[in-house]
This record gives C-alpha cells, sequence and structure tokens, in this order.
C-alpha cells in the first residue's frame, strides 16, 4: 500500500495502522543529547505516545530502563560509551536499518574570513558569525 506523503509519519506511527512490514523514517535532533535519539525512536513508552516516532514498535523493558538511567546522566566520555554499547545493543535486535546521515556543508566566498565562523553539527553554520576579510 502507498501512502500519501501528507500524513505518511502520522499513519505508520500508529500502532493500530494493519500490515505495517516496512518503511523509512527521518530524524534530526531537537537537542544535542543521545536521549533525544533513543527516546523518541526506541523507547517503548513512545509507542502509545501522541506522536509515535517509534516506527518499527520495539519495546524492551531491559533497554528502555537503560536509556531511562542514562538519561539522568551528565554527557562525557564514560556516557558516551555507554551509549555506544546501547546503540549496538539495538543493532543486534535490527528494529530498523540506518541507510544514511545528514551532511551540511557550508559555501562561502573566498572574501569570507572563515577563522570567525561558528559551525554546529545540529544547526550547521551560525549566519551571523559570517565576516569579511
Amino acid at each position: 500500500m502507498l501512502i500519501n506523503p501528507d500524513n505518511y509519519f502520522v499513519i505508520i506511527g500508529n500502532h493500530s495502522t494493519p500490515d505495517l512490514d516496512t518503511g523509512w523514517g527521518d530524524w534530526f535532533a531537537d537537542y544535542p543529547h543521545p536521549d533525544d535519539f533513543f527516546r523518541p525512536m526506541l523507547h517503548g513508552s513512545s509507542i502509545h505516545s501522541n506522536f509515535n516516532e517509534n516506527f518499527s514498535q520495539v519495546d524492551v523493558r531491559t533497554l528502555n530502563s537503560k536509556i531511562d538511567r542514562l538519561a539522568r546522566r551528565p554527557l562525557g566520555p564514560a556516557l558516551e560509551r555507554e551509549y555506544a554499547a546501547l546503540d549496538r545493543s539495538y543493532m543486534k535486535l535490527a528494529p530498523w536499518v540506518p541507510y544514511g546521515s545528514y551532511t551540511l556543508s557550508t559555501f562561502v566566498s573566498k572574501a569570507v574570513d572563515l577563522d570567525g565562523v561558528i559551525w554546529n553539527p545540529m544547526i550547521g553554520a551560525d549566519l551571523t558569525s559570517f565576516r569579511f576579510k
């Protein structure tokens, strides 16, 4: 069945929609923390939210608990390793397959001072930081 793009995500996010065998989704971070990825897309509680992003409808109690525990800890190298291990745990279950990653580029004239450009992996280039040499 083909789904109209205007309501695609609402339909595939509805756990009562029948015959959802395969599809695609995309995700852009709202804030720079791994919980902004794991909770909406892989935590079992998101299946029953008003706007379900857990399209695979995965709900593993032990992994849900780990998401909850990690979200309360401050960022740092140790936490990054634990999130990497969590990611590997989910990938062993294969609830979905990552097929690409968003790439941001900044193209400017030679007249722009690149040393002053502020670039953020979440939002790209901060246009207010562009200055001429």
